[in-house]
Parts: C-alpha cells; structure tokens; sequence
C-alpha cells in the first residue's frame, strides 16, 4: 500500500496537489504504462527525491492517486442500485480519457494496482473495513466482481465505452445468483 502522505504543511499540500494534477494531466495524452517517474515528476515540479520519499515507485503512486481521485460519494450502500449506476456511467462518460488511458495496454502490475483500489473501496464501500477478516464466500465473490469489473472497463475502454456499467452489472447479477443457489 502506498507511503501515506499525512502531513498537513503547506509544502506537502503542494505536492500533493501537484502530483495529483500531474496524473490527470498525462493520463489525458498517455497510457500510464508509458509514464515514467521522471514525467511525473517534471509534470508536478517535484524532485524525484520528494517522490521516493511518498512513494516507493509507480504503482504505489497510482494506488495512492486512484483512493485520492476517487469520488466518495461514487459507490454508496446506501444508494438504491440505479442511482449508483448511473453515477458511475456518469463517472465514466466524465472521464473517458483517463479510464482509457489507465485500463487500454495495462501491465500486469497496473491491473495488480487497479485490483487492489478496486477491492479496497468495495470492502469500504460495503462493510467499511479494509482487514482480510471477511466471510470467505465474500472474498470470493468479491474477488470475482473486481476481476470481471476490471477487464469489462478495459473491454468499454478499448470500443470507446459502447454500454454502460448497468449492462455489466446485470451479466455479474446473473452470476451471484447462480452462486447464491450454491449455498
């Protein structure tokens, strides 16, 4: 998991805030697979050694990045299941570029990144922990829903996002109820 970056002084406010504009300022034109720490770090106007100091290399920033981008009130429990599709279609519609660029030529630790952003809000999310003490069946499933949610946006993100999250999201369903009859 990424180096925390806590501390409230100006100094790390602006790198903070440097760094995060950075990333979506080259996610817009690249694919991150093509994105160095040393653009990232010309991009922020920050020294490499700042960098290392937060972050231990590229991934563990776009972990870091993704929880810092990611918007609170996305994902709610407490939103009936059409107002939280439609916010994330909306998301995505909004944001196409970035998902593009994040999703389309990912390496294998890119999509390790994204899996575990993507576990880590959903367990927030849905239980709002983030310890491994979950049911197993949880796990699983939870496991499973990350993984086809993962490559389905990379499916969208590579026919420029022919459907929307709901489709998928009614494919998966079918899925858990197959799984529920299991028990």
């Amino acid at each position: 998991m990424p180096v925390a970056v806590e501390k409230e002084d100006s100094r790390s406010i602006k790198t903070v805030e440097a760094l995060n504009g950075a990333m979506l300022s080259l996610l817009e034109s690249r694919n991150f697979r093509n994105i160095t720490i040393k653009d990232i770090c010309e991009e922020a106007l920050v020294s490499r050694a700042t960098f290392y100091t937060h972050f231990t290399d590229k991934y563990d920033f776009l972990k870091w990045w993704l929880l810092k981008v990611y918007p609170d009130d996305l994902v709610n429990k407490e939103d009936i299941y059409e107002v939280m599709a439609q916010k994330i279609n909306q998301y995505m519609n909004e944001n196409k570029a970035m998902i593009k660029h994040l999703f389309i030529d990912a390496d294998s630790w890119t999509l390790d990144a994204l899996f575990d952003v993507f576990y880590i809000i959903m367990r927030m999310t849905t239980d709002k922990t983030t310890d491994g003490l979950a049911n197993p069946k949880y796990i699983v499933l939870s496991n499973f829903y990350i993984s086809g949610m993962i490559h389905y946006i990379m499916w969208q993100a590579k026919n420029d996002f022919p459907q929307n999250v709901t489709a998928m999201n009614n494919h998966v369903y079918e899925v858990i109820k197959i799984f529920q009859e299991w028990d």
